[in-house]
């Protein structure tokens, strides 16, 4: 149903029904008009909820975020989790932090900001898509510890 046939059928509902209908049934039945248009429109917005795995599989390009210096001085380490959506394109537009240390935060919306993925598509179409991403941040390991002995 197009937007024109929509204000079609309401000017006729408004003008010719009044002399057939009561108005709250036409009322009724513009309202009900409306939401089935709504609903329309809702359902031809396609965006498909993808598995981080899937998602990894259409990354073509992954740009690894920068250590942040504050951080890395601190010696703050963790993981930084991001909900990602992507355009029809493979590029990411919009992302919301779900957790992460404040000071890892930034790093990681900067990189994954810059990732691109390879289009999805749902029965032959592309689609928006949706997935989450985890940031780690790691300092390695850092040497053991080794106690002096009474020979040393």
């Amino acid at each position: 149903m197009s937007d024109r046939d929509v204000f079609v059928t309401v000017d006729w509902l408004s003008e010719v029904a009044p002399t057939m209908l009561n108005r709250s049934c036409i009322d009724l039945a513009i309202v009900l008009l409306a939401l089935s248009v709504v609903a329309g429109a809702d359902a031809s917005k396609q965006e498909a909820e993808v598995s981080a795995a899937s998602a990894w599989d259409h990354l073509a390009k992954k740009v690894v975020p920068t250590y942040p210096p504050l951080a890395k001085m601190a010696r703050v380490q963790g993981k930084v989790v991001l909900q990602v959506f992507i355009w029809k394109d493979g590029s990411v537009f919009d992302i919301r932090v779900k957790s992460g240390h404040p000071l890892l935060v930034p790093a990681a919306l900067e990189a994954v900001q810059q990732w691109k993925y390879e289009p999805y598509t749902w029965r032959g179409k592309k689609v928006q898509g949706m997935t989450t991403v985890v940031v780690t941040f790691s300092l390695g390991n850092p040497k053991p510890i080794q106690r002096r002995t009474k020979d040393q």
